[in-house]
């Protein structure tokens, strides 16, 4: 299940939120954990809780204009635990995944982005994007 945390109470939990995503915010040298509470307080970005048996996580996206309008949303940062055998790892991220691309494509998106690790053989109808490794996006809507 995920659950958009609206932004006063990210700000309320903050201190409790930060060191859940704080190892995923690590992996983007470019970018302090303090800048992604200012770019959800700011509404550039959306903190998301990521919840079922087993598991329990933060989702950091960010929707962005490319040009010619097309509305793009980036899952930025997940970070969690998920406790679960392969097989049903598998199905539990490719569930999150779907239930991601339905709000995005309802919020009027014409893609979705993953990047940082290789997802490809974990979500193989996302398509490689540009010459960036692991960058990958499926396509939401028509245009």
């Amino acid at each position: 299940m995920l659950r958009p945390i609206e932004r006063p109470e990210v700000w309320a939990r903050w201190s409790e939120l930060a060191p859940i995503i704080a190892p995923a915010v690590a992996q983007d040298r470019d970018v302090m954990i303090g800048t992604v509470l200012d770019k959800i307080m700011l509404g550039c970005a959306a903190m998301i809780e990521v919840s079922a048996d087993n598991v329990s996580g933060l989702l950091v996206i960010e929707i962005v204009e490319r040009p010619g309008g097309q509305m793009i949303c980036w899952a930025s940062y997940i970070a969690g635990i998920v406790d679960l055998p392969p097989r049903k790892w598998l199905r539990a991220m490719r569930g999150f995944m779907a239930e991601l691309e339905r709000l995005a494509r309802d919020a009027g998106c014409y893609a979705i982005c993953i990047g940082g690790r290789d997802y490809s053989r974990i979500f193989p109808d996302f398509t490689p994007v540009g010459d960036v490794p692991n960058r990958l996006q499926k396509v939401l809507l028509d245009g």
